[in-house]
């Protein structure tokens, strides 16, 4: 997994380079709103990686839920002793070795039995659930389903590729086939659409303060994008960068 090092980012030091880049830029060498973008991320990235650097980060398994504390223990005691077996490889340190390795799958088995019957016997009024925990036991996953035959018009598909095409037909006309049942009708479509005042659309200008005022009003909450730019950063970079997004 991906996430920005936070550890020594500076927030005035941030603001300050970005105020610092070439922003102008974008307006000089891009023709178009997707090159002035590409531009523009680019030179806002360039001053984000530097305080911000883009790192992996390892994702732990999911918590076993009925392991305690005093499980937790007990393994760290059993991985202590078999290093020591291993090392000094005497008969008597692997025999503490598997006696507190014994123990451990003991207790490991006696906690999952008593968190499940617990888990079952508070869900005695509400089945759905707990039958997904019985699933959830006995490790059984929801698998998608598979067709192996489809009747199309009275023809039977058994061929993957002939089931596929079949699917692919009927979705890709659903949209035609509605279509040609709606009744005709001499008017067109012209009539519903009022006359524009003028010839030429215009685009209206954006003024500054208004991008920083929507930058400012991001949620701190929402998830962060591929991209990996919070909204927590685009807030903070609001005063910065607000000017450079009028350009588009």
């Amino acid at each position: 997994m991906e996430i920005r090092n936070m550890k020594n980012f500076d927030d005035k030091k941030f603001v300050e380079d970005l105020l610092n880049q070439h922003w102008e830029y974008v307006y000089f060498f891009a023709d178009n709103p997707n090159t002035m973008w590409e531009i523009w991320k680019k030179l806002f990235e360039e001053v984000l990686n530097k305080h911000a650097p883009i790192q992996q980060k390892k994702i732990r398994s999911k918590k076993v839920p009925w392991i305690t504390s005093e499980i937790k223990k007990l393994i760290n005691k059993r991985d202590r002793s078999k290093r020591k077996a291993i090392i000094k490889n005497l008969e008597a340190d692997w025999l503490v070795y598997k006696q507190t390795r014994n123990k451990v799958n003991i207790e490991m088995k006696k906690a999952k039995k008593d968190y499940y019957s617990k888990r079952i016997a508070g869900q005695k009024q509400n089945p759905k659930e707990a039958w997904k925990t019985i699933n959830n036991l006995l490790g059984r996953q929801n698998k998608p389903t598979k067709v192996n035959e489809l009747s199309i018009s009275g023809n039977n598909l058994t061929n993957s590729e002939d089931i596929a095409e079949g699917f692919n037909e009927f979705f890709s006309n659903i949209g035609p086939d509605l279509a040609s049942k709606i009744d005709t009708s001499n008017h067109n479509f012209q009539e519903y659409i009022k006359k524009p005042k003028s010839e030429f659309t215009v685009f209206e200008s954006i003024a500054t303060n208004k991008v920083y005022y929507l930058l400012r009003g991001l949620s701190s909450t929402k998830a962060t994008g591929i991209d990996k730019i919070s909204s927590k950063i685009l807030k903070l970079a609001a005063p910065a960068i607000s000017s450079s997004l009028t350009y588009f």
